[in-house]
């Protein structure tokens, strides 16, 4: 009992240490995780009002962890990147666990190497997305429903079910299993109501709004965007068509029917997340739900693991090794003109992170440099672009709604990474004016005066 334990603590401080070290390269949250480590700071702090009023939504599994994150103070943000890029490290461990379980060695590898390749793996990993960490969950909460642990298999889902509303329709139904076939009475009486008390009731004191995150979604533009088209459903799957390369999404169909075929408990829970997740969220989304591709993210990595299982299922049905080995080099050279591209994304979004981290040290000088000349704290402030929003909140101790995408009367200072000449023009065309305060990289900081009439 004690060795598997030594192998899990093991590989969870391995995960945690590369993860760690990671800091040292260029990176720094994107939009959403700033928000949620603003909410951490918000509840962590008694001196600051608690608000949910904001573009993006909240997200419990994020708050539990940024919440105490908050009392160290300027790290908070590294250490949520921790968390995610170590879940992330994790997530591809297991992927290869659980396709080493179905399928052997080479398909716990293809399973980790196609999670990587799927897109925005490394985008997520570097700016602290929730994907990674509710997907480690998911494969996590699998192993241990196949090894027989079906309670901790049911704690390591309500926990994905806190990063991810569409996880609810596994979370509920396998309590119920376990209450019917284990008389388990506490993952139904106690987890699930947890788990959904923890989404709804901090968002409703935090808002006033009992259905906020739902009633938030549905004006975000992304999902009003795809909304807005002839077939919100079909699109929604194009889209997430493009999270794996083809050729996996057709060894993913492949490992499922033959694994099913083979009665595989690996493959049996894999197919049923997949469907259970996915095929709700198309048909919802066809009726108005607030869907987007990234919510079919999760599905998509248990496709990874069947693709990795279903390579070698189909290998194994040749029973001459000549023509094995034979058809193995044939998948591979099909493969290659896919994953090229892949590779390619992988440096794409490596750049990316650089150029945001570049981007956050740059607008972080700028707010320093505008303390040192003038009392900024508490200050209305517009930025653009919008996607610095909720990270400058963080910076100026703000709510999320106290900086704007756009100029109003409450605002009486910008953050202009852009034309700054042309902000300025249109705002003396309202009679406002706007004065360089100071600057730093690209962001110039203006100080705002509206008529006073306004």
């Amino acid at each position: 009992m004690a060795r598997p334990s030594l192998r899990v603590a093991s590989l969870s401080a391995a995960c945690v240490a590369i993860a760690a070290a990671s800091l040292a390269l260029p990176g720094a949250p994107s939009f959403d995780p700033w928000a949620w480590i603003v909410f951490g700071k918000e509840i962590a702090d008694p001196g600051l009002a608690f608000s949910t009023h904001a573009p993006t939504g909240w997200k419990p599994l994020a708050v539990i962890f940024t919440a105490p994150f908050a009392l160290f103070g300027d790290v908070a943000p590294s250490l949520w990147l921790v968390v995610v890029r170590s879940a992330g490290l994790a997530a591809l461990a297991l992927a290869f666990r659980l396709g080493w379980r179905a399928g052997g060695t080479v398909a716990g590898a293809l399973a980790a190497i196609a999670l990587l390749a799927s897109a925005g793996w490394l985008r997520y990993l570097a700016a602290g997305n929730i994907e990674p960490f509710v997907i480690a969950l998911l494969f996590g909460a699998i192993e241990l429903h196949v090894q027989g642990r079906r309670g901790g298999a049911f704690v390591l889902g309500a926990l994905a079910g806190l990063g991810r509303p569409e996880a609810w329709l596994l979370v509920g139904p396998y309590a119920l299993y376990l209450l019917v076939a284990e008389r388990r009475w506490w993952p139904l009486a106690l987890g699930v109501p947890a788990m959904l008390a923890l989404w709804i009731v901090p968002d409703w004191i935090g808002s006033g709004d009992l259905l906020h995150t739902f009633h938030a979604a549905q004006i975000s533009a992304e999902p009003k965007q795809l909304q807005e088209t002839s077939d919100p459903a079909f699109e929604l799957v194009r889209g997430a068509g493009d999270i794996l390369p083809v050729p996996v999404w057709i060894a993913a169909l492949c490992g499922a029917v033959l694994g099913l075929r083979a009665r595989d408990p690996t493959v049996r829970a894999l197919v049923a997340v997949v469907l259970v997740w996915a095929v709700p969220t198309i048909v919802a989304t066809a009726f108005g739900y607030p869907a987007v591709p990234r919510y079919l993210v999760e599905p998509a990595a248990m496709c990874c693991v069947l693709a990795g299982i279903g390579v070698v299922a189909v290998v194994r049905l040749v029973a001459s090794p000549r023509v094995r080995a034979a058809l193995a080099v044939a998948i591979a050279l099909v493969c290659v003109p896919f994953l090229v591209p892949r590779a390619e994304g992988l440096a794409d979004q490596a750049n990316d992170s650089h150029a945001r981290a570049d981007e956050v040290a740059a607008l972080w000088r700028a707010v320093d440099r505008a303390r040192e000349r003038a009392a900024i704290d508490g200050v209305h402030a517009v930025v653009k672009p919008q996607g610095m929003a909720n990270g400058l909140a963080w910076k100026l101790d703000l709510q999320l709604r106290g900086v704007s995408t756009w100029f109003s009367p409450v605002a009486r200072l910008a953050f202009i990474n852009g034309d700054e000449r042309a902000i300025v023009a249109r705002l003396r065309r309202r009679d406002v004016s706007a004065q360089r305060l100071t600057a730093a990289g690209p962001w110039q900081v203006l100080v705002v005066r509206w008529p006073r009439t306004t």
